[in-house]
């Protein structure tokens, strides 16, 4: 049973016959189980958080790793994007847009991706 079928039985037990001297152990104990369940997976999504900060790390390791490959000791890469104001076609507005995402059409730069 799934934690949260258990928390609906619990919760159908209780208000379908009321909690009374003669059921009121069985369901300290429904509930003593439920929070056990609630426990264990609380462990489960503490493990899984740590391994996901470690591969992170190693990913950001790994990249800062290629960046030094790459561009080199104490450079940083400088990229340095153009843009042109460019007239919409279907509304006429003007917007900008990278140089790079320009599509050419009948002589005229288009926004649109590549």
């Amino acid at each position: 049973m799934s934690l949260k079928e258990k928390v609906a039985y619990i919760k159908g037990f209780i208000k379908g016959g009321g909690v009374s001297e003669k059921n009121f152990e069985e369901v300290i104990e429904l509930i003593v189980d439920a929070l056990e369940e609630i426990a264990h997976e609380i462990d489960e999504l503490e493990k899984t958080q740590i391994d996901l900060e470690e591969y992170v790390e190693s990913i950001d390791e790994d990249l800062a790793s290629l960046e030094k490959e790459v561009f080199g000791e104490g450079e940083e890469a400088e990229v340095e994007e153009e843009f042109e104001e460019v007239e919409c076609p279907s509304c006429g507005e003007s917007v900008l847009c990278a140089s790079s995402r320009l599509l050419f059409r009948r002589g005229n730069k288009v926004p649109g991706l590549w």
